[in-house]
């Protein structure tokens, strides 16, 4: 939790079984509730894509988000992608 308080990022994606199921550590004092959105980086000026956040067992998971404008140059979520939460 050190390191993502340090580096300014909501949490990184931990494993991607697939995109309806990826693994996310978020930053603890973040109240993720299900349905809120984030957007999933490489690095700071590289996009990936977005992602929602759901609940299964009490734990917390994402499912990515399909873009209609992603195209075939569409880069696929891997572990240590950083992950910023949308403010609504």
């Amino acid at each position: 939790n050190y390191h993502i308080q340090d580096t300014g990022v909501s949490g990184y994606v931990l494993d991607t079984v697939g995109s309806e199921k990826i693994t996310v550590f978020m930053n603890r004092i973040l109240e993720i509730k299900t349905g809120d959105k984030a957007y999933v980086f490489r690095s700071d000026n590289e996009p990936i894509g977005e992602i929602e956040f759901y609940y299964m067992n009490e734990t917390l998971y994402a499912r990515e988000i399909i873009s209609e404008t992603a195209g075939d140059e569409k880069k696929s979520i891997q572990p240590f992608d950083r992950i910023l939460v949308k403010i609504q």
